[in-house]
C-alpha cells in the first residue's frame, strides 16, 4: 500500500467527495501512486480519515474521467500512461475546446493583450536559457481566455474534468526548448484570431495548437513502466 504523509486525512467539511477526489488526484498526478500499486476502499478510507460513502463518490468520479480502473474485488490500480490514452485525451480535448473557442464572444482586448504579453515574456526566457516556469501562468491563461467566455457552463464543466488525466500526461512530458517555442508561435495565431474577431479562425487555431500538443507528445514523451512507446 502506498506510504501516505502524515497529516493527509481529510479535514470535516461540506464536500468531503470532492476532498477525497482531490486528495487521490493529487498522489496520482504526482506519481505516488504508481500504476503498480493495488488501492483498496479500506486502505484509503483509513489513510484519509473519510467514511466508505464520500470515498466511492470519488471513486467513482476517477474511474469515469479515466484516472482509476478496478483491479479484483474491492481493488483499484492507476492505469498506464500510453500512446493510445495520450491519442484519446487529446481528441476529446480538441472537440471540446474547439467548440469552446467557436462559441467565445466579447474577450477583452486588455485581456488578449495580457496573454500576449505573458508569451512574449516566456519566449525571451526561452532564447536566454532561463527557467521557463512562466510557461504555466501564460498557456492557462490563454485557454481561459475562450474558455470562460464560451457562455456554455456544461462545457466548461466538461472540460475542466480532463485537468487530472491531462495534468498526468505532462508529468510524463519532456520540456524541450523547442516544444514551448512551437507552442508559443501556435498561441500568437489563436491570439490573432481573437484580435480580428474571427470564431473560425480562432477555433481552428485552436484544433492547431491542440493537434500539435498531441503530435509532440506522442513523439516525445517518456512513458513510464508499462506504457508503450
Amino acid at each position: 500500500m502506498t506510504t501516505f504523509q502524515p497529516g493527509s486525512a481529510l479535514q470535516r467539511g461540506p464536500s468531503l467527495a470532492e476532498q477525497a477526489y482531490d486528495a487521490i488526484q493529487d498522489l496520482i498526478v504526482s506519481g505516488t501512486i504508481t500504476p503498480e500499486t493495488i488501492l483498496s476502499e479500506n486502505d484509503l478510507a483509513r489513510q484519509l480519515s473519510v467514511s466508505r460513502s464520500p470515498l466511492r463518490e470519488a471513486i467513482r468520479r476517477l474511474q469515469d474521467e479515466g484516472m482509476l480502473n478496478e483491479s479484483g474485488p474491492r481493488g483499484f490500480s492507476v492505469p498506464p500512461i500510453t500512446s493510445e490514452f495520450v491519442t484519446q485525451i487529446y481528441q476529446v480535448r480538441r472537440a471540446l475546446e474547439a467548440e469552446a473557442a467557436f462559441l467565445a464572444r466579447d474577450i477583452p482586448p486588455a485581456a488578449i493583450a495580457r496573454v500576449r504579453a505573458l508569451m512574449e515574456k516566456v519566449r525571451s526566457e526561452l532564447a536566454t536559457d532561463a527557467p521557463h516556469h512562466s510557461f504555466s501562468e501564460a498557456d492557462f491563461a490563454f485557454h481561459d481566455l475562450y474558455i470562460e467566455r464560451c457562455g456554455n457552463p456544461m462545457l466548461i464543466h466538461l472540460i475542466e474534468r480532463l485537468h487530472g488525466p491531462l495534468a498526468r500526461v505532462r508529468v510524463f512530458a519532456d520540456p524541450l526548448h523547442e516544444h514551448l517555442r512551437a507552442s508559443i508561435d501556435e498561441h500568437m495565431v489563436a491570439l490573432d484570431a481573437m484580435e480580428a474577431g474571427s470564431p473560425e479562425l480562432l477555433r481552428d487555431a485552436v484544433v492547431q495548437h491542440i493537434d500539435g500538443i498531441a503530435a509532440r507528445l506522442l513523439r516525445h514523451i517518456n512513458f513510464g513502466t508499462g506504457a508503450d512507446a
